[in-house]
């Protein structure tokens, strides 16, 4: 379990404080934070719309409905999911339909996440920044989108021991949010 310092968080916090300020002199970094960092959730809350999954059906599982939705959702977010894994993940649910399907049934419908974690994992690759995202938009208030590429770089430069390249399991990615959580709690005061 990776441990959480302070001390090496307020540095960061104050250096971002001083980015803020430098892109809106004389607005709230608080403010500022949500406008640059918040945009995600509406992502997330748009892609939750295209699913629609609590109307979805187990008749329509392998019927290409359900991959069709779900790609819709994860198409042309680039930032939070490279467009490698946006293609990939487009063929492997057409070329695995009826269990690419059924896994995603599984996720959204019936909201089995830990049991699907690894299941999509082996459908459709160990890529945190695609299998993130199919969970952020699951539930954006529980999950969170990962770039191992940008946060194992940050975790190291604020002492914390994680990393999350080649490391893609459903404990590692509970862990990432645990250290999240807890940057959230410990940063409260320091944005203001």
């Amino acid at each position: 379990m990776a441990d959480i310092s302070v001390e090496n968080l307020i540095p960061e916090m104050e250096a971002y404080k001083l980015y803020l300020s430098s892109q809106e002199h004389g607005k709230n970094a608080r403010a500022l934070s949500n406008v640059k960092e918040d945009y995600k959730r509406g992502i997330a809350e748009r892609a939750a719309q295209i699913l629609n999954a609590e109307d979805w059906t187990s008749n329509e599982i392998g019927t290409g409905i359900i991959g069709e939705r779900v790609f819709k959702a994860v198409d042309r977010n680039f930032n939070l999911v490279g467009r490698f894994q946006v293609r990939l993940f487009s063929s492997k649910i057409k070329e695995k339909n009826e269990a690419a399907e059924k896994v995603l049934f599984d996720l959204y419908h019936d909201h089995k996440e830990q049991e699907c974690f690894e299941q999509i994992c082996k459908l459709f690759g160990r890529k945190y920044d695609l299998v993130s995202y199919l969970y952020f938009i699951l539930d954006s208030g529980r999950y969170l989108p990962l770039r191992s590429s940008i946060f194992d770089g940050v975790f190291t430069k604020i002492g914390i021991d994680l990393q999350t390249a080649g490391m893609c399991s459903w404990q590692n990615y509970q862990e990432y949010l645990r250290i999240l959580k807890k940057i959230n709690v410990s940063t409260q005061a320091l944005i203001r």
